[in-house]
């Protein structure tokens, strides 16, 4: 969380708007899975285990009838397919593995639901080998190729991920990085060299600002003022997690939030947009009011806090990426504050 302050406002002028910040600390928080279901269709499914660290096969596989009990996985280390099939000599294994992938045959005429309890693993690293590997989504939540791999380096470490795709020719398909891996989905790496793959599910919220001030000087009620890329704040995610940019005004009295300026009532605009982005006075509040940033929290969406011709918004900040913050004053139209004004913007990052 961060904290703005907007200063000083004198009798029909404004003479000088300093953003002050103030930085709090991230939020710490361990995923919890609950209940996972994984729908099987009739034939083949390939599936990955979104919780725990090991399964029994036999409790992964316990929706279906017993003699429909099957499943498959490719060891790369083996370089071939090892096999559960209970009560015959093809046990070849007998426990369903965190972030590795699965064949799994469905004998009957319908769907069959699975459900998977337990905990997300807090940390939990598997060996990949170079050529195919067998993987699965790294928890219960959706998330992009290139987030749940990092720090793997597509094109140094691995040189791919598909997925499966029933009823079509191919059957597999290659996935973009900013595509979304599904919970209880398994997938294909090909993998460049060996790497050890970890996963760290701790997310940790928090956010950094490169720049703490703008002095945009005097202007008269009644003005507006923007900034530039010059006085513009580059905002970093520098959490382990992708985050949702929210932002809210506190104070100060005397003075009214807004969607347009009046008698003591003064308008604060923002948009987050990429940093190479140039947003200019119109640009703010192209729809209406979705840019005004008032006294209830907001949450930066497509359209909210955004720049539509721009690159990026706020909505959808990955670990390690920066969004760029541009802010716009409209000073009230009569003012009789005489005294130092304090105007608070506060900026929070949420899990997007």
């Amino acid at each position: 969380m961060y904290i703005f302050t907007l200063r000083r406002c004198d009798f029909m002028l404004i003479r000088r708007i300093i953003i002050f910040l103030i930085a709090f600390l991230g939020l710490a928080a361990t995923l919890y899975a609950g209940d996972v279901q994984i729908k099987l269709k009739p034939g083949l499914n390939y599936i990955s285990i979104p919780n725990g660290t090991k399964r029994s096969a036999e409790e992964v596989l316990s929706a279906l009838p017993q003699s429909s009990r099957k499943a498959a996985y490719y060891d790369t280390a083996q370089k071939k397919y090892l096999f559960f099939v209970p009560d015959t000599d093809y046990r070849e294994f007998s426990e369903f593995e965190f972030l590795r992938g699965y064949w799994v045959k469905n004998d009957t005429a319908g769907d069959v639901t699975l459900t998977i309890s337990g905990t997300t693993p807090n940390a939990y690293s598997v060996v990949l080998k170079a050529g195919w590997n067998a993987i699965g989504c790294p928890g219960d939540k959706e998330i992009s190729v290139e987030q749940a791999l990092s720090p793997l380096k597509l094109g140094e470490d691995y040189s791919g991920v598909w997925r499966y795709v029933s009823n079509v020719d191919p059957w597999y398909q290659k996935c973009a990085p900013s595509d979304q891996m599904i919970p209880g989905e398994g997938y294909w790496i090909k993998m460049i060299r060996d790497m050890a793959w970890k996963v760290n599910n701790n997310t940790v919220l928090s956010i950094s600002l490169d720049n703490k001030l703008w002095d945009i000087g005097t202007i008269a009620a009644g003005k507006i003022v923007s900034m530039n890329k010059d006085s513009r704040i580059i905002i970093t995610n520098d959490g382990t997690a992708q985050e949702a940019l929210e932002l809210k005004l506190s104070g100060p009295p005397g003075w009214s939030a807004s969607a347009s300026t009046g008698d003591e009532k003064y308008v604060l605009s923002a948009i987050f947009c990429g940093t190479n982005d140039s947003p200019q006075e119109a640009s703010f509040n192209q729809e209406g009011a979705d840019d005004v940033i008032l006294n209830n929290s907001q949450k930066a969406t497509a359209s909210v806090f955004a720049y539509p011709q721009g690159t990026a918004n706020g909505a959808k900040v990955a670990s390690g990426e920066k969004r760029a913050l541009y802010l716009q004053f409209k000073s009230p139209t009569i003012t009789k504050q005489t005294e130092e004004q304090v105007i608070s913007v506060i900026v929070t990052a949420q899990s997007s």
